[in-house]
């Protein structure tokens, strides 16, 4: 759940991401998503905004942090994980409000989350022209995975490349 001060940030960022999405496209705030499911028990943690396709299923989760810490970075790390393990398609990041260091931090502490983005002092111009682009190669990225994970593929192997930006993707 988005702290209080995130969600003017986070209000901001859907409204801009709903006029960015394909129709067929829905972008949720405060979604419970599924983490495990071998207990009988829901266990859900719940996610700052999901973009689900028409059929309901999940394609990317942004986690919003004000300033993200090394301590942020790996909690989220390991959600991205558990929710990964019920959603292989599934490209989860984070969007910093502040801290230019965000992508850094990443770097030395992440492990299963895709994405760090730091936007706050961007306008919403600006924010919209990221994303744009990014949006879109995060869900074309959710549905390769979709394919992967079904064993349906045919390629013979993968490889994953950091990708930076500054003010323009």
């Amino acid at each position: 759940m988005p702290q209080i001060n995130e969600s003017d940030f986070v209000r901001r960022l859907q409204i801009l991401m709903v006029n960015l999405l394909p129709e067929e496209y829905e972008i949720t705030k405060g979604e419970k998503l599924a983490y495990q499911s071998a207990f009988e028990t829901n266990s859900e943690f719940e996610t700052d905004l999901c973009i689900y396709d028409e059929e309901r299923i999940p394609r990317v989760v942004f986690e919003f942090k004000t300033s993200p810490t090394t301590h942020d970075v790996m909690v989220y790390s390991q959600k991205a994980d558990d929710h990964k393990r019920i959603h292989p398609q599934l490209v989860y990041g984070m969007i910093a409000e502040k801290g230019r260091v965000v992508a850094t931090k990443l770097w030395k502490h992440n492990r299963h989350m895709d994405f760090a983005l730091y936007l706050g002092d961007l306008t919403n111009e600006e924010i919209s022209e990221v994303l744009s682009k990014l949006l879109t190669e995060y869900l074309d990225e959710s549905k390769l995975r979709a394919v992967i994970a079904k064993g349906k593929s045919q390629f013979r192997g993968i490889f994953r490349k950091t990708v930076t930006f500054n003010n323009s993707v």
